[in-house]
């Protein structure tokens, strides 16, 4: 079963391909100043400074490219019953539901403003009028996509 849309799909791919070129651009930039430091002893400390961000961004593009390529892998098994698991997730276990209320994750909530509605186990915020089901919570509290949040729901 697929777990994202086409254009969805699509749009990641294309972000991975520029994560490569810009990574393969950082790579020669990175030899480049090698290169210079070899022949300029002067600016040590410049040329530490410039690598040590260098790494930093080239990190930063190498978690990224992992991200992207684990979110383009195929869901082992029916992707289906995992949604279904995910969504049966009891919303109290992920936020505190105190009287069938608590504090709304879509918005700045000092007074309860959500209700939970354990028939279908959902909620729904009467404020920002936004609601949803434990997968929707779970995504908004722990900033993740939706493939994440199912597979963290599930495991």
């Amino acid at each position: 079963m697929e777990t994202f849309p086409t254009e969805y799909k699509q749009a990641l791919k294309e972000k991975l391909v520029v994560i490569k070129k810009h990574l393969t651009g950082l790579d020669e930039a990175m030899r480049s100043m090698k290169n210079q430091m070899v022949k300029d002893f002067n600016n040590a400390w410049l040329y530490e400074y410039a690598m040590k961000r260098a790494n930093e961004t080239r990190e930063q593009g190498l978690a990224e490219q992992r991200r992207i390529e684990w979110l383009l892998k195929p869901v082992k098994g029916d992707g289906a019953l995992n949604i279904a698991q995910a969504k049966a997730t009891p919303i109290p276990q992920i936020i505190e539901i105190n009287r069938k209320t608590g504090l709304c994750p879509w918005h700045e909530d000092k007074h309860p403003s959500l209700t939970y509605y354990p028939q279908n186990n959902t909620v729904w915020c009467f404020v920002c009028n936004r609601g949803g089901d434990s997968i929707d919570v779970a995504s908004k509290l722990w900033g993740l996509s939706f493939k994440e949040t199912v597979l963290k729901l599930t495991t």
